[in-house]
């Protein structure tokens, strides 16, 4: 009996234990920190720097990629600096040329009346009276231009050299030297553009085989890109013999094209020297040989 009292009391005792702890806890509840103490990372912040991240990578490719379209523009500009560098460069030889050619022009011109003066002076002068006076009449001249017939206002010029020429005035000025009739074309800008022009010239103690055999090969020496030469009877007169050098200086727009036709027989020898550039081959070019055929020897 004593037992069971001791072991109920036992149990109350345990039961009144665990009350008593159950309460405290109650009392007492667990408090649990806060998401920052604990250095947790919020959701949207660390989107936030995911995003940052994204973007600095981005500006850094961004930045990388320009870097490399400056170089290359860079080069790219250098690269036409210089082009244009030796385009000037080309053009500044080419008038260069153009200019010493012109004056060499000029120059074989005076030596050519000096000689006519020196040389043959009496006999130029019996030739220039038997022909008379120089004189002009209007004549119309049919000049063909690719293929297409133009009909021009032309005039019949009468050398006191002894030929005969009919020429396009409405582009070409005529000026009389000597012992050289000059026929020149209107330049709106000599600094760009060529002289255009014929000269005619009446040669004394020589023959056309030997004038033009000692003219190219004293052109050939003069460093051109192109001398030629060719033979042939003229086509209005057949007792005339007929040579040819042609000499051109390049394959540019601006090149000049410049021809030295040497015809006559004993006694009335003549060099018409013809010049245009390689841009006016097809204009003044066929201008000048429609002249050129009109050419006659009375």
């Amino acid at each position: 009996m004593k037992k069971v009292i001791a072991a109920t009391l036992f149990l109350a005792a345990a039961i009144s234990m665990s009350a008593c702890n159950k309460a405290e806890v109650e009392k007492k509840p667990v408090i649990i920190e806060d998401s920052a103490q604990l250095k947790l990372e919020d959701p949207s912040e660390l989107a936030e720097s995911e995003d940052k991240t994204a973007a600095v990578v981005e500006d850094n490719k961004k930045t990388e990629e320009g870097s490399g379209i400056k170089d290359t523009g860079k080069e790219d500009a250098a690269a036409e600096a210089k082009s244009n560098e030796e385009a000037e460069v080309r053009a500044a030889e080419e008038k260069a040329a153009i200019k010493a050619e012109e004056e060499r022009i000029s120059k074989m011109a005076e030596a050519r009346r000096a000689e006519g003066v020196e040389a043959g002076g009496d006999r130029a002068s019996e030739a220039r009276s038997a022909a008379g006076e120089a004189s002009e009449t209007d004549e119309a001249m049919i000049i063909r231009i690719e293929g297409t017939e133009e009909r021009v206002q032309g005039k019949r010029y009468k050398s006191k050299q002894g030929y005969e020429i009919v020429y396009d005035s409405e582009r070409f000025k005529r000026e009389s030297q000597e012992n050289t009739d000059s026929f020149l074309a209107v330049n709106p800008d000599p600094t760009i553009y060529p002289y255009i022009y014929v000269n005619i010239s009446r040669l004394e103690d020589t023959t056309v085989e030997k004038y033009s055999k000692e003219l190219y090969k004293r052109l050939s020496k003069e460093g051109h890109q192109s001398v030629t030469m060719s033979n042939d009877t003229e086509k209005q007169q057949d007792s005339s013999k007929d040579a040819q050098v042609t000499v051109q200086t390049g394959y540019n727009w601006d090149s000049v094209i410049r021809k030295y036709r040497v015809i006559g027989e004993a006694g009335k020898i003549f060099l018409i020297e013809t010049q245009y550039y390689l841009e006016a081959e097809e204009g003044y070019g066929a201008r000048i040989q429609a002249m050129i055929d009109t050419f006659y020897i009375p």
